[in-house]
């Protein structure tokens, strides 16, 4: 559920900013907590991915 909360604020943030995003989810866990690891603790793990950029239209 903190993960759609979360996800919903960057959303809004983006937007306002005129930037897109898109939620990107079903993550290789083993693959995303490898690539992770040097950034986060052993208690915390990567749910979703938010890329933030200019939209093309």
């Amino acid at each position: 559920m903190e993960t759609g909360l979360i996800a919903q604020n960057i959303y809004l943030w983006a937007a306002e900013n005129g930037l897109g995003t898109v939620l990107i989810g079903g993550l290789d866990d083993q693959a995303i907590a490898a690539a992770s690891a040097p950034w986060l603790g052993p208690a915390q793990t990567v749910t979703a991915v938010m890329p933030i950029g200019i939209p093309q239209f």
